[in-house]
């Protein structure tokens, strides 16, 4: 049920990347047009990888933020204090599995993100599950890393969470990294073939 901690492939030898990161990366290169427009950019929990890619573009106004690690703006998710409609995509990746309102974080960054922008929102899912599951605050730290993963997760997501993006304000797409890189390139890029990258978009 809760996704394996081992993923082989997962880290490239090179740079160090998880296969989320590289699959992020290869969407934004691959099929948007935010590398050639001028542009906001919130990068939520900053992956170093793609941090230093991001912040190198000429192009985008790069802001990073978190709550707890040094970061450009230091925020709290579910108040972040921005103004509606600050930025023209946002990502954050494997950040809503540890917050307490989930639903909250969401419509934060719902709030923040401009009409028509893009959010590119992961999280880990186990698809066995039809709903998430979720806990209690005071849930001990093995009884998490049992339910969900991870000793710092709150809750496991399953094929609902489409659902909670929806209720939060997006128009969420569900892609496959097939449809983003093709079959053959799977495996030369070291990613999941069945981890789905969650692309929401706030209506005009």
């Amino acid at each position: 049920m809760v996704p394996a901690p081992f993923r082989e492939n997962a880290l490239c030898p090179v740079c160090g990347s998880l296969e989320r990161e590289r699959l992020i990366f290869l969407y934004l290169t691959s099929k948007t047009d935010v590398l050639e427009k001028n542009n906001r950019l919130l990068h939520v929990a900053p992956e170093k990888n793609l941090a230093d890619f991001l912040s190198a573009s000429s192009l985008i106004d790069y802001v990073s933020t978190d709550r707890y690690d040094k970061t450009m703006v230091r925020t709290d998710v579910t108040d972040m204090g921005f103004k509606d409609a600050a930025f023209d995509e946002i990502i954050c990746s494997h950040v809503l599995e540890h917050v307490a309102d989930d639903f909250k974080a969401m419509s934060e960054l719902h709030r923040i993100l401009r009409p028509g922008g893009m959010a590119i929102l992961q999280v880990p899912i186990a698809y066995s599950l039809e709903m998430t599951i979720e806990g209690k605050a005071n849930d001990e730290p093995e009884k998490r890393e049992e339910l969900y993963g991870q000793k710092n997760h709150l809750r496991l997501y399953g094929k609902d969470y489409v659902g909670r993006l929806e209720r939060a304000g997006f128009n969420p797409q569900a892609i496959n990294p097939s449809q983003i890189i093709g079959d053959d390139s799977i495996e030369k890029y070291g990613l999941n073939p069945e981890e789905y990258l969650f692309v929401c978009f706030k209506k005009r």
